[in-house]
């Protein structure tokens, strides 16, 4: 073999060398980084906000950098809503502590409102509520003992819709962890009737009853009643509104 022969086969093997010497850098390394395939935030989203698909965008992130504490996989973040108090900023993982079940929402009645509506909370127990469910709409009726006058009972709200229903403990009736004994209701009812509830909460003992078929029809609900009991607290609130405009 001449000598030219000799060099070629020599810078030849070192090249060769050198290739598997990279080859097997970079097969250790992938192996040291072991990426992971995860999602991250595609923009800024913003608090209270309920993820959806267009949110998220697919990146390969080294396990070591990821923790226990990141949820990696799409379906565990999609339909969460976002936390209460701050946005998760675009290009950001995403943790559990950002991460929240509608039913978890320490908010969740005011996010279920519509625009013109207010949450109304009421105690109840178990003969209150008993058949009663959340989304459900239900007729606010009162039962007021007067002093000058005979009982006066009727309706005040029709077709209030139940927003939810918690036990003592703060924990939705249906949690598995409640003791699904009925202890606090919500209504979304509109602004204007907060008032009117209170007083008859006040002067008089509350009844929810199981609205009718045509109860779900949107422009119907939350609607004031056209009651003799009605026209009674209306006519205290105006009576008492004029006295303190007086004073």
């Amino acid at each position: 073999m001449k000598l030219y022969q000799k060099v070629l086969l020599i810078i030849g093997c070192a090249i060769l060398l050198a290739l598997l010497c990279v080859y097997g850098i970079r097969i250790y390394a992938h192996q040291q980084i072991n990426l992971v395939n995860t999602w991250m935030a595609a923009h800024d989203i913003a608090p209270r906000t309920k993820i959806d698909v267009d949110d998220l965008v697919s990146v390969k992130i080294p396990a070591a950098y990821l923790g226990d504490a990141a949820v990696i996989r799409k379906e565990e973040i999609i339909g969460k809503y976002t936390d209460l108090q701050g946005k998760i900023p675009a290009g950001s993982l995403f943790y559990k502590s950002m991460l929240y079940e509608e039913t978890d929402l320490p908010d969740l009645p005011a996010l279920l409102l519509k625009d013109g509506q207010a949450v109304y909370s009421m105690n109840v127990d178990q003969s209150d509520a008993n058949g009663l469910a959340s989304g459900q709409r239900v007729n606010v009726h009162v039962a007021i003992e007067r002093r000058d006058g005979p009982p006066l009972t009727g309706a005040l709200i029709q077709n209030a819709r139940i927003l939810t229903i918690k036990d003592h403990n703060g924990l939705l009736v249906d949690d598995p962890k409640s003791s699904h004994i009925p202890y606090l209701l919500t209504l979304a009812v509109d602004v204007k009737d907060i008032d009117l509830l209170a007083l008859a909460e006040t002067t008089g003992k509350l009844r929810l009853y199981a609205g009718s078929d045509n109860a779900y029809n949107s422009e119907m609900e939350a609607a004031r009643a056209d009651s003799a009991a009605c026209s009674y607290l209306l006519s205290m609130l105006e009576t008492a509104d004029i006295q303190e405009k007086g004073n």
